[in-house]
């Protein structure tokens, strides 16, 4: 037990010394790598609990901000002043150089294969409503020129009324895509620790 304890101790000290910080990704982007399983390649994808986060997210219940992802990046590869290690607001992390950075997911995979499929169905959606919005406006186009200040024909009001839900429902809409596609991150330096021992298996 008491070898068990030191052994954890010394884990927990590693990974204090390879944290970088925290900071937010937008995990849809196709510029960075993001690897899974290099660590754990026998981590298998459990296809049932995708499907059912799935569901979850494409229903708005994401959770995002309060379940951050833990990525492995070399530290040199990373802006620091866009990482923070304190509680608070978080920014968008932003990578140095011009090239693609690979980054190495050590926590998170179902999430991260869900959040995906779950932004395809939501974009999906956002297409439609956006046709939807431009057929609207095309209609109000069409309508009859009347004097401002005079009240709007029955017919006008009810397609100003159907626009400005359509409307409504795009703003939430985008919000949701935006929590899906971008996930608070705890960054660690590639290079600070070896961090293959046994952190990757959580969802």
């Amino acid at each position: 037990m008491r070898v068990e304890q030191e052994a954890s101790k010394e884990f927990r000290g590693l990974c204090q010394h390879a944290f970088l910080g925290r900071a937010k990704l937008k995990i849809t982007l196709t510029r960075n790598k993001l690897m899974m399983r290099t660590y754990n390649p026998g981590r298998q994808v459990e296809q049932e609990l995708v499907r059912y986060m799935v569901g979850m997210m494409s229903s708005g219940d994401c959770r995002s901000d309060s379940n951050p992802l833990t990525i492995a990046v070399d530290g040199g590869l990373i802006d620091q002043r866009t990482l923070t290690k304190e509680a608070g607001e978080l920014t968008e992390v932003r990578f140095l150089g011009t090239g693609s950075v690979t980054l190495e997911l050590l926590a998170g995979m179902h999430r991260v294969l869900a959040a995906r499929e779950a932004s395809k169905a939501l974009r999906g959606r956002l297409e439609k409503l956006e046709k939807q919005l431009g057929d609207e406006a095309d209609g109000e186009a069409g309508d009859e020129e009347y004097v401002e200040g005079e009240d709007r024909p029955p017919r006008d009001r009810q397609q100003e009324e159907r626009t400005a839900a359509v409307e409504r429902q795009l703003e939430g809409l985008k919000g949701m895509i935006e929590s899906v596609e971008t996930w608070p991150i705890q960054f660690y330096d590639i290079g600070g620790s070896d961090l293959g021992i046994g952190v990757v298996g959580e969802a």
